[in-house]
């Protein structure tokens, strides 16, 4: 690790520090209910199991945001009957088959309900991330894929 990214690390735990913070609290949790458990094998394993399992989740959901932000986007997309009316009325009216008003029409429609569905997923992702305890693990994610 080079010191500008030891640094970006630093920047990223000290900027989050609430939520560096409610992840230390959920860990300190857990070994507390780990340690009760510990006369009893079956339950120290299964909850061990189970916690790991829930942390994965949480990290997982947060990493791999982008992915299903863009995911759900396309989803929405091919589903909407508004995109596949414009995109046809937009051929339509390339074609001359349809009035010459529909091609700006259709283009626009188009635009819109792309950038309206795209803002929308945005802001979701946007709430996900920010009500997230592990939302430092994100940037940190984002840092290391960039480079």
């Amino acid at each position: 690790m080079n010191k500008k990214s030891a640094q970006y690390y630093l920047n990223a735990l000290t900027n989050h520090k609430t939520a560096v913070s409610s992840v230390k609290r959920k860990c300190y949790l857990a070994a507390d209910n780990l340690i009760e458990k510990r006369n009893n094998p079956d339950s120290f394993q299964t909850f061990m199991e189970y916690t790991i399992g829930e942390f994965q989740k949480e990290v997982r959901e947060i990493v791999n945001i982008d992915k299903s932000t863009w995911n759900n986007l396309t989803k929405q997309l091919v589903a909407d009957r508004t995109i596949w009316i414009s995109l046809t009325s937009f051929i339509g009216g390339s074609t001359g088959t349809l009035p010459p008003i529909t091609l700006p029409a259709a283009a626009i429609t188009f635009l819109a309900t792309v950038a309206t569905k795209g803002i929308l997923q945005i802001q979701k992702k946007s709430k996900i991330i920010n009500n997230s305890n592990w939302k430092f693990i994100y940037q940190i994610n984002k840092h290391k894929v960039k480079g």
